[in-house]
């Protein structure tokens, strides 16, 4: 056999830090393995260099020989813009393949693995949330028994499954017990405390002895019975809340191996882009993988003396105060998140494309702090009916009606001036900013644009001309004005405001300051996984108040 696979960061040595991610793989601390850098694997001891491939998420990468006999098999993986789990293949020849995955971060300073998956828990919270506020009632929670959780649930789960495994082995480990009470039959000298009404039943019903005990009661005659009846306390694990967990491990088993199944003779709607060749195949071996193992937890001695009852899962005082038995509920809201039968198809992002994603969640978010500032929002415009009646939830340019005189826009795409009907528009090229807000107020038309960037720090310098051209380029053609009152980026980038003057700050800081945006029109603002609703609700009245002031 080959030797290890061997994983470090490109341009360190051999006796750099190593990491053993095939066979037998280590755990790579979290932070290791962050986007946008570039990293080696190397197959120790090859038997067959040349036979020896490695696949990323179905890529081939090139590469390379090393060693004195050439024996080493390297590879050169740039991540790119990459954070979530990845799935590699290595070939070895004669049909020899075996899978592994590898655990890559977000970049530290844009957001912990925590944090990223903070945001696919959001992103599903809101668009159940702008569902639930919507004119048309479309019960979600019903589900249709054919829909697939969307590759961005999907990968939420996956991300799960570790965690959850460990907190079911710890449980097994060391499971609360709770005094049952049950009847049984003992014989009298086992006997410690005897009931008046124990002793009774037990004359009535069973053979009695002639005893020439001096204590015994005158009432009893010198006769007692052979067995007692009686009720006896002993610690049990088939409790309610092993139950819940023993069902919810079935019914998630269950969950998965249907939506293998549905994957398998279905088709995603982005099947033939070339960018998602073999997601479809890998999502259904993933699946029926995540099943596997649950059914295996079943197999848990624990289980086997659990009733096999159907039992919900609800916040017991066990599951409430025992610390393992917490984390299992946290899991299972997450699971619950994952699995929600979510119309539409604007979720099937894969968290690999933190980008897309990140432009999502921004929308979602300043769509539900927009449901706060005004409570007679209605988020219809991203639904429209299909067959059925029921609902799919669709970004594209239908505007979203937030406050009085405003509307807000996803991706909306604005042509040559002379193209549109109302006349707003560019005079050089097409263009799609990620969110725009739309206010007409005495004849007048201002607008506000908003670009998404999943950037951080120096990368923001070279991003910060998207929305000088949104500021400088959008006009209406009638006038020949400028419509635009402000165009700022939102990042996850958090700003270092070390001091007041923003013109001794360093880029990209100094865009982050209020006084530089009210002078130049331009600038940024901090949009991170864990920030409240009421929080984006602040920033988007800021926002609304330059769009307003800018108006008679």
């Amino acid at each position: 056999m080959s030797g290890p696979m061997l994983l470090l960061e490109a341009g360190t040595g051999l006796s750099g830090a190593l990491f053993r991610v095939w066979p037998d793989a280590e755990p790579i601390p979290s932070g290791t393995m962050e986007e946008a850098r570039t990293y080696r694997l190397q197959l120790v001891n090859a038997l067959q260099p040349t036979a020896a491939h490695l696949y990323v998420d179905g890529e081939r990468l090139p590469r390379d020989f090393a060693g004195p006999d050439g024996r080493t098999v390297e590879w050169t993986w740039s991540l790119g813009f990459h954070a979530g789990i990845v799935e590699l293949r290595l070939e070895l020849g004669n049909g020899v393949n075996h899978h592994f995955t590898v655990t890559t971060d977000p970049d530290r300073a844009k957001v912990t693995r925590e944090d990223f998956m903070q945001m696919v828990r959001e992103t599903v919270a809101d668009t159940l949330a702008l569902i639930s506020l919507s004119s048309f009632k479309w019960q979600i929670g019903r589900g249709t028994g054919t829909a697939v959780p969307q590759i961005a649930q999907l990968e939420f789960l996956y991300s799960r499954m570790d965690e959850l495994d460990d907190v079911v082995k710890q449980i097994q480990s060391h499971p609360v017990r709770v005094l049952e009470a049950h009847r049984a039959e003992l014989p009298i000298h086992k006997v410690r405390k005897l009931l008046s009404t124990d002793l009774q039943r037990s004359l009535a019903s069973k053979q009695v002895v002639k005893s020439d005990n001096p204590y015994l009661p005158a009432q009893l005659r010198g006769f007692l019975p052979l067995q007692i009846r009686t009720a006896v306390k002993t610690a049990g694990i088939d409790i309610k809340e092993h139950r819940a967990i023993k069902s919810t491990l079935r019914t998630w088993g269950a969950f998965l191996s249907r939506a293998a199944d549905l994957l398998e003779l279905g088709n995603l709607s982005f099947e033939d882009d070339v960018e998602w060749r073999g997601v479809r195949a890998t999502w259904v071996r993933r699946c029926r993988g995540m099943a596997h193992r649950l059914y295996g937890l079943l197999n848990l001695p624990l289980f086997q003396e659990v009733a096999d009852v159907p039992t919900p899962v609800s916040s017991t005082p066990i599951f409430r105060r025992n610390p393992t038995y917490s984390r299992f509920l946290s899991l299972h809201r997450d699971f619950r998140m994952g699995i929600a039968p979510l119309p539409g198809d604007f979720l099937n992002i894969p968290l690999a494309r933190t980008y897309a994603l990140y432009e999502l969640w921004v929308f979602l978010r300043m769509v539900r702090a927009a449901s706060l500032i005004n409570p007679n929002l209605d988020p219809a415009p991203l639904l429209k009916t299909i067959t059925q009646g029921q609902m799919t939830p669709v970004l594209d340019p239908a505007p979203v009606p937030i406050a009085d005189g405003v509307r807000m826009f996803f991706q909306r795409e604005y042509r040559e001036f002379w193209l549109e009907s109302d006349g707003v528009g560019t005079y050089t090229r097409r263009m799609r900013p990620d969110i725009c807000l739309e206010s007409r107020r005495h004849g007048r038309l201002a607008l506000l644009v908003v670009d998404a960037k999943y950037r951080i720090g120096h990368q923001l310098n070279d991003a910060i001309s998207s929305v000088h051209i949104y500021r400088d380029s959008l006009i209406e053609g009638a006038s020949g004005q400028r419509v635009t009152q402000g165009a700022f980026l939102v990042t996850p980038h958090a700003p270092n405001a070390c001091h007041a003057d923003w013109t001794v700050r360093p880029m990209p800081d100094r865009l982050f300051s209020e006084a530089f945006q009210d002078e130049f029109g331009v600038g940024a603002a901090t949009l991170k996984p864990g920030m409240s609703v009421e929080q984006v609700a602040s920033l988007l009245m800021k926002w609304l108040g330059r769009l307003t002031h800018a108006q008679p």
